[in-house]
């Protein structure tokens, strides 16, 4: 029909556009930027589920520029089963990896903290700008900086239960 083709009782519709809803049956309602596919009502919980061998497959989403080469997945997001993290990718290359451990990396694929940036990070804002660094009332909060051959060469550090500030240089204590 001019509405597109519907089964059953209109699970799936493939409206005369193209656009193809399952459990929809109005997908091309929907931003033509992204009504290609619709899943599910605008009633209750919706979602898709994409499954693969748990012990070596990858469950993917690729952003394609061509058919040809590695431009089939110039952007990506990928699940690993094999070692259960999540990695998100532009320009054919892993930007950002989720871990199974819950570490975060961003331009690194091996994470070894909470959140782990390798590369330049910036905090700005048009207004009052800050960075806080919270501890347990008896723990000790610090800011370490290093370099390739010792990764803790100076900084500082608070601790909680003392309300004392530290000052290190060159791996020693230089001031309390």
């Amino acid at each position: 029909n001019s509405d597109g083709a519907q089964m059953g009782n209109a699970l799936f519709c493939v409206n005369d556009n193209g656009s193809v809803g399952i459990g929809n049956t109005n997908p091309s309602d929907y931003s033509a930027d992204a009504n290609n596919l619709v899943v599910g009502s605008l009633t209750g919980n919706n979602g898709i589920t994409i499954a693969s061998s748990g012990s070596s497959g990858y469950g993917s989403i690729y952003f394609a520029d061509s058919a040809l080469g590695n431009k089939v997945y110039s952007g990506f997001i990928r699940y690993q089963h094999n070692i259960s993290d999540m990695t998100f990718g532009t320009n054919e290359v892993e930007r950002m990896r989720l871990t199974l451990e819950g570490y975060l990396g961003i331009g690194t694929s091996n994470p070894g903290r909470t959140l782990d940036v390798t590369g330049d990070a910036q905090i700005s804002s048009t207004g009052a700008t800050g960075l806080r660094i919270v501890g347990g009332n008896t723990s000790e909060v610090y800011m370490i900086f290093g370099d390739d051959d010792d990764n803790s060469m100076g900084g500082f550090g608070y601790n909680n239960n003392t309300n004392e500030l530290s000052i290190d240089v060159n791996n020693s204590e230089a001031v309390r």
